[in-house]
């Protein structure tokens, strides 16, 4: 079979430019959707499949790996707002086994099930639980070290 390179547009304002098969988008393409977000990377029969970087409305991005048209194995996702990134695996779309969630100032590395990272059990116990954190409270960053002095000297 051999693929077609062309431009599609759509009445909804969608366009797709890149290769074709049979009719369907197969091989190396851009979609660029009527709400903003675009999709460049690889398509199998009309699927987002293979190796892409979707583009939100928002402008975070996943970097990563496609199967039929959902996040599926290895990806990068970045939040644009906070600069923060999940590296890790996907399944189905979602957050699935090992993982690591990078912000600013911490990062979680482990498992999550279902988008959430897991907090691990005594041993002997059944399933883990889902980690749920929730703060009393949220403070500024400080370069302080708590609870020592500070001279304004740097030590070394």
């Amino acid at each position: 079979m051999c693929t077609n390179l062309g431009t599609y547009r759509f009445k909804n304002g969608a366009r797709y430019v890149g290769n074709y098969q049979q009719n369907m988008k197969h091989g190396q393409g851009t979609f660029y959707y009527p709400d903003g977000s675009k999709y460049e990377g690889s398509w199998v029969e009309d699927m987002r499949q293979g190796h892409g970087v979707y583009t939100y409305p928002n402008k975070d991005t996943y970097d990563g790996e496609w199967l039929q048209n959902l996040r599926h194995g290895q990806g990068i996702y970045h939040y644009q707002e906070t600069g923060s990134k999940f590296k890790g695996t996907w399944v189905n779309g979602k957050m699935e086994s090992a993982g690591e969630y990078l912000h600013t100032n911490h990062r979680f590395i482990g498992n999550f099930i279902n988008n959430y990272p897991l907090q691990d059990r005594a041993e002997g116990e059944r399933d883990a639980t889902v980690l749920k954190w929730i703060p009393k409270c949220v403070t500024g960053l400080t370069t302080e070290t708590p609870g020592k002095e500070t001279s304004g000297e740097i030590q070394q």
